[in-house]
């Protein structure tokens, strides 16, 4: 049996096939096309035509593999681009005539409880904090003892808060603390870590060649690669693979990991390479 699941989120449209056999599970596809859907959302909730062309392609694309690969469930879900745009039944409505693909939108609770199923074997008993940055909205859980203790989703992806504030660190920082301080669940722990999923921290992890689920960072380290990332030329930075569709969003990216090392007292940072869509697979096999 095959499984395909699409995550249509604000910077780009990711699809993971995977093979499940005799209690084995193997990824046979894993996709990621540049869509930027949230360009120019800002201005008036509206998802606009070019990032709209862009994303159908993206889709016809997967359509056609999901095809190939004689897919038995497939599952596509959006997130905060199209939970925020006005014209977003419009956009599935197109999607689904095109594509034959139903995209569901997922919730900012649906959305952070499947990164936390992804991520929940990387908590432990200690306090943790996980983070997802995407490009429209930003997830934050807190895990103790292998149990939920609170969680949100904020509309502050690093494309909305780049459409904000622009790439100013001091404004980020900001723009972060204010937000995440007036959460009632996040606070200094002793021991605490922090998990980091998506894209941006990816991005960071990869400067620094530990581009590896698990792969962990201490607080020093981070701060010094943050650093480096934020310093740098724009134009050098755009080179770099994991950078050249992120680089102009990085700051807003990865800014808010800084205020929350800050806010929790954390020691060091985990990398989750898992997300959304390894959360939804789980759930998806505790149904087979």
């Amino acid at each position: 049996m095959k499984i395909a699941i699409i995550d249509l989120g604000s910077n780009s449209a990711r699809m993971t096939v995977w093979k499940v056999s005799g209690g084995k599970i193997e990824v046979t596809v894993n996709k990621r096309i540049y869509v930027r859907l949230s360009e120019g959302l800002s201005a008036d909730n509206l998802i606009k035509e070019e990032p709209f062309k862009r994303t159908l392609s993206a889709l016809l694309e997967f359509s056609d593999i999901i095809k190939h690969e004689k897919c038995e469930i497939v599952k596509a879900v959006a997130t905060e681009t199209i939970r925020r745009a006005k014209n977003s039944d419009e956009i599935l409505e197109i999607i689904y005539a095109k594509t034959g693909i139903k995209v569901e939108i997922l919730s900012g609770d649906d959305e952070a409880r499947y990164d936390y199923l992804a991520a929940e074997d990387l908590t432990g008993k200690k306090p943790a904090f996980l983070m997802d940055v995407g490009g429209g909205s930003i997830e934050i859980i807190r895990a103790e003892n292998g149990a939920v203790c609170g969680h949100t989703s904020l509309p502050l992806g690093a494309v909305i808060a780049t459409d904000a504030k622009g790439t100013d660190i001091d404004s980020l920082i900001t723009l972060f603390t204010s937000e995440f301080s007036r959460l009632p669940f996040i606070e200094k722990k002793d021991d605490a870590v922090l998990i980091g999923l998506g894209g941006s921290i990816r991005s960071l992890f990869s400067y620094a060649d530990k581009l590896y689920d698990g792969a962990a960072m201490s607080r020093d380290e981070f701060f010094e690669v943050y650093g480096k990332i934020t310093t740098e030329d724009r134009e050098i930075l755009k080179q770099r693979p994991s950078f050249s569709d992120r680089y102009d969003i990085i700051n807003a990216g990865i800014t808010p990991y800084a205020v929350l090392f800050k806010l929790t007292g954390a020691d060091k940072i985990t990398l989750c390479n898992r997300g959304v869509r390894e959360g939804i697979l789980i759930e998806c096999l505790k149904k087979i």
